[in-house]
């Protein structure tokens, strides 16, 4: 990784950095296993990939946070993204953890790892007091991913057509 790259987070295994405009590729490759995704052409897919790299970097200007790209500290390999978003639930702005991780790295323990980080990086040095995720019912993997860092399921809401569970934490006193 170049230097010129902005990164964020470190952690055990771990460097989370911000996206640029050249990290096309990256975002291909999660937009390409993700399952909403399998019906869209590649151009659609690419073009969907660029639409967020500038959400992102929108994200990162106004909030001075987003979702970042997550790669092995020693090999550079690219593994993800992981970050913080501000998102609408029921009408109320709310700071939400996302995480897509490569389906070659599943059950490793990685995403909690990173989603961990980004939850620490919200508390400390956003001064947030509650964090959410956001859950399929049906991805059993996010839902242990959500339990593992702490967070608790507290209600279904309505996100677009479907029905899905808010998943929160909040930041312990000091």
């Amino acid at each position: 990784m170049p230097n010129s790259q902005k990164i964020i987070l470190s952690t055990p295994r771990f460097i989370l950095r911000e996206m640029q405009e050249n990290d096309l590729p990256f975002l291909e490759k999660i937009f390409d296993e993700a399952a909403a995704m399998t019906f869209f052409t590649k151009d659609q897919k690419r073009e969907k990939a660029k639409i967020w790299i500038a959400h992102m970097l929108k994200s990162y200007n106004e909030n001075s946070f987003g979702m970042w790209l997550c790669f092995f500290k020693e090999s550079k390999e690219f593994v993800g993204q992981c970050g913080l978003m501000k998102n609408e639930i029921d009408g109320k702005e709310e700071i939400e953890l996302g995480y897509s991780v490569l389906r070659k790295f599943w059950n490793r323990g990685y995403a909690a790892e990173m989603a961990k980080a980004a939850l620490d990086f919200g508390f400390a040095n956003l001064k947030l007091t509650r964090i959410v995720s956001v859950i399929e019912k049906e991805n059993i993997a996010s839902i242990h991913v959500s339990k593992k860092i702490g967070m608790n399921k507290e209600r279904q809401i309505l996100r677009g057509q479907k029905t899905v569970d808010l998943y929160t934490i909040l930041r312990l006193k000091d």
